[in-house]
């Protein structure tokens, strides 16, 4: 499992990094946005660590594919329901 989730963090991070530098490139990025939002995963990956310690394999499996199918879900909405700029 941690196996896993470390896989899928640093594919995550890869992609995250990926869609700043397209949108640095495009002259559309946001210092403020980037600095409360790092705070945030910043705070979040602490609180998601202390709880992954304390948890059962078993849960975090489901969570983790509980995130994942939420995640997959809202792409998908997204891909379908925004119009092009």
């Amino acid at each position: 499992m941690h196996t896993a989730v470390g896989t899928a963090s640093t594919l995550i991070a890869a992609t995250a990094f990926m869609g700043f530098m397209g949108h640095a490139i495009h002259g559309d990025f946001n210092p403020h946005y980037a600095i409360l939002l790092a705070f945030v995963a910043i705070i979040g990956g602490i609180i998601g660590g202390k709880f992954s310690l304390k948890s059962k394999p078993k849960n975090l499996k489901k969570l983790f594919a509980y995130t994942n199918w939420i995640a997959a879900l809202f792409m998908i909405f997204n891909a379908f329901h925004l119009k092009p700029a």
